[in-house]
């Protein structure tokens, strides 16, 4: 779905990607995160093991995402919107745009 979204788009979309996400996702360790959170079915154990982090760690890292975004990937609705957000940013190829 994200990927059709974005081959359709004409580049209007990122406009539509609030500031202060928009900035946070700009950082590829954070979407790094989001995606392997997402490929580890929110698990945050499976996702630190992942990361080489420990769970407390991406805890935090969660937390400071919230924080920087005003979403929360824990959050279900929150994280569609950031997934959504980092597909229209960085194109379906994951390239910076």
């Amino acid at each position: 779905m994200f990927d059709d979204l974005v081959a359709t788009s004409d580049g209007t979309l990122a406009h539509l990607v609030p500031d202060a996400i928009r900035r946070a996702l700009g950082d590829p360790t954070v979407r790094e995160k989001l995606q392997v959170f997402v490929e580890a079915d929110l698990s945050v154990v499976a996702t630190a093991k992942a990361l080489s982090l420990h769970p407390n760690s991406l805890r935090y890292r969660l937390g400071r995402i919230t924080e920087l975004t005003g979403r929360g990937p824990r959050k279900l609705t929150d994280l569609l919107e950031l997934v959504a957000a980092t597909h229209v940013l960085t194109g379906q190829t994951g390239r910076d745009t």
